[in-house]
């Protein structure tokens, strides 16, 4: 028998303000095991984190350190507490800042908001200073495109006079984590991380292998022991900056600094670290818009790696897998620089496989199709098909899909199509490239350019 689910604060106070409490002062409390939003209240009653959040936020007076206190804490102990974040501060902030403060216009989808004649008279400071927090907040935990949520709210702040304070935070930071993991400097490195602009700036005053270690070293401890955003940039300048031999890669911070750094093989195994540290789907280097692209943070220090040696192709498989493929666009150049400089082998195969895999309609690649002519690259080939469904196991499929054959089939042959287009071009071109192939390379060819449809 299900519980009852509280659908309202109202009518339901005591019972939410003791939740509230326990949550506040660290006391056991009980989440529902069948619903990832849902608080026990009772033997018999439900309540949904969204309401445990509106009843703190909507007491009187507004009171700010408490509410940022309880939002710190309901986010740390409790699942899928993000979720009920974003919708209790999307409420308050309709309720307490667009009502009482702004006109909105409608323009088809889009809206804008121009603040009213009076307002920045009667606004309460506290109120300013909780938009910043939410701000920050969907900056350091949301998903990245967030971050356009919470540049409306600091120009909410902004139009309601409170240009200065955004100003502050963005010059300064939120000043909410230590400042020994934002600062250092010495005779070789000066770096600062500033979280609400998500900006790490390193200055190298000496190209040497002691210099990038404390880079890395400082940006690595950061992430691991502060909730600094996921999505973010690199400021980096040294002496000398150079890039990697990728043809077409976006040159920005993050690339010049791994592409320094890869230099001194005594820190791959840092740069590794780096890149097993911050790697995460659908977030960002954020400084990529002007170059028109976009990459997962650790693409510079992944593909650095995978330039370095054949140690490294498990961590760039490890990356390609992780890539969000219908929005990551980085990977091309990478391709073609890796088959340039390993060629096609059964290792080197696989990896190559897991580069096309990671986008949609990776384009072909230039010469692979001269190296794949080979009785053993394309038995590699061959058996990478026969064993194609394994690699179905890293992607982002819904239960339906997963279990369906058909549906499963079906996406295994568009997988495999784009597989083959990267090496061999247009599907039409297919059959004259059996036809042409060599009599003892033709049954290999043959069952490698033709899907479970084409039979």
């Amino acid at each position: 028998m299900s519980n009852k689910l509280i659908r309202e604060v109202k009518g339901n106070e005591l019972l939410i303000d003791a939740l509230a409490q326990a949550i506040m002062s660290g006391r056991p409390f009980r989440q529902a095991t069948d619903s990832p939003y849902a608080f026990i209240l009772a033997d018999d009653v439900e309540c949904l984190g969204l309401h445990v959040l509106q009843y703190v936020l909507e007491q009187k007076p507004f009171d700010l350190q408490k509410c940022t206190a309880f939002c710190d804490l309901f986010r740390k102990h409790t699942h899928e507490s993000l979720y009920a974040l974003s919708s209790a501060f999307s409420k308050w902030t309709n309720q307490h800042v667009i009502q009482p403060y702004f006109d909105c216009q409608s323009n088809g989808w889009r809206k804008t908001y121009t603040v009213k004649p009076e307002a920045k008279t009667s606004v309460d400071p506290s109120v300013l200073h909780f938009l910043c927090y939410m701000a920050i907040h969907y900056l350091k935990y949301g998903a990245s495109f967030e971050s356009i949520t919470a540049e409306c709210y600091f120009d909410y702040v902004c139009q309601l006079g409170g240009t200065a304070l955004v100003e502050q935070l963005k010059q300064n930071g939120s000043g909410t984590l230590p400042q020994k993991l934002t600062r250092y400097y010495d005779d070789d490195i000066d770096c600062t991380a500033n979280d609400v602009t998500a900006c790490i700036s390193i200055q190298l005053h000496h190209d040497t292998q002691q210099a990038y270690r404390k880079a890395l070293q400082f940006i690595i401890t950061l992430f691991k022991e502060t909730d600094f955003p996921h999505s973010y940039y690199i400021q980096f300048n040294s002496p000398n900056i150079s890039y990697l031999p990728i043809e077409d890669l976006p040159q920005t911070g993050a690339h010049a600094l791994f592409a320094g750094a890869v230099q001194y093989s005594d820190l791959h195994p840092l740069i590794a670290e780096y890149a097993n540290t911050v790697m995460r789907i659908w977030h960002w280097y954020t400084d990529l818009e002007e170059h028109d692209a976009s990459a997962m943070p650790s693409t510079f220090a992944v593909f650095a790696l995978g330039l370095a040696g054949r140690q490294y192709f498990p961590l760039v498989s490890r990356y390609m897998q992780t890539c969000d493929e219908e929005h990551q666009t980085v990977q091309p150049p990478f391709t073609t620089a890796f088959i340039g400089q390993y060629g096609i082998d059964a290792q080197s195969l696989a990896v190559f496989v897991d580069c096309i895999l990671s986008m949609e309609e990776h384009p072909p690649v230039e010469g692979v199709a001269q190296l794949m002519a080979n009785t053993t690259c394309l038995q590699d080939l061959l058996k990478i098909k026969n064993d194609f469904s394994d690699r179905l196991r890293y992607k982002d499929l819904d239960e339906r899909t997963r279990n369906d054959a058909d549906e499963l089939n079906s996406l295994q042959n568009i997988l495999w199509e784009q597989i083959c287009y990267a090496i061999w071009g247009l599907p039409e071109t297919w059959p004259d490239i059996i036809e042409q192939a060599p009599p003892q390379l033709r049954p290999l060819y043959q069952q490698i350019l033709t899907t479970a449809d084409d039979e």
